[in-house]
């Protein structure tokens, strides 16, 4: 079986078994699929708890959760920072425009996620999260080759958002410098001339 296949006979499927092992760092738990309702509280426990042990799952399908936006953006963290994570599928999810602006923000960084597939979620604006994943893959050439993300059920959404992507050209120094997170400057105060 290739790091890219989903083995049913490997998967937890209750997030606090899933929770446990992670923080046990059991290292046969490689992929978390869930179907049962969980709140949004216990699905922010579960993103903050795989951000916390970021490497190690491959595998994670949450479908049928009460996950909003604050477990999309703790999701969205852990996405940035995993190098194993190769699929995430999230279905019937309360996630909204920012918990999407927010995944796709992480998008631009991860060098590992093949599959990415947000299906029947909570109404978002298209228009700022296709510009968003456009934005991802304008600015992340290290992305896994023949990677699929889709926001939508329409199988040709991520065909239209690669080849926008392609259509713009590679990202600018500009583009570049204003995708970073950066901090303002503090201004200085400077005294008063005394005389």
């Amino acid at each position: 079986m290739s790091d890219d296949e989903f083995d049913t006979a490997e998967y937890e499927s209750c997030i606090y078994n899933a929770m446990r092992r992670l923080e046990e760092r059991d290292p046969t738990l490689t992929q978390i699929v869930t179907f049962d309702y969980y709140t949004s509280r216990e699905m922010l426990k579960l993103a903050q708890c795989l951000l916390a042990h970021p490497n190690g799952i491959k595998h994670l399908e949450l479908s049928m959760t009460a996950m909003g936006c604050r477990g999309a953006t703790a999701l969205a963290q852990y996405i940035a920072s995993s190098t194993t994570i190769r699929n995430v599928i999230v279905t019937n999810t309360m996630i909204g425009t920012s918990g999407h602006l927010a995944i796709a923000k992480a998008l631009r960084t991860n060098t590992s996620l093949k599959i990415l597939y947000f299906g029947s979620c909570k109404k978002y604006d298209r228009a700022r999260v296709n510009r968003a994943f456009v934005e991802a893959l304008r600015l992340n050439p290290n992305r896994p080759p023949n990677s699929l993300w889709r926001c939508s059920h329409d199988i040709s959404w991520d065909q239209m958002l690669t080849r926008v992507a392609a259509e713009m050209g590679p990202p600018s120094m500009l583009d570049q410098l204003r995708s970073c997170d950066r901090k303002p400057c503090p201004r200085r105060r400077t005294k008063p001339n005394s005389k």
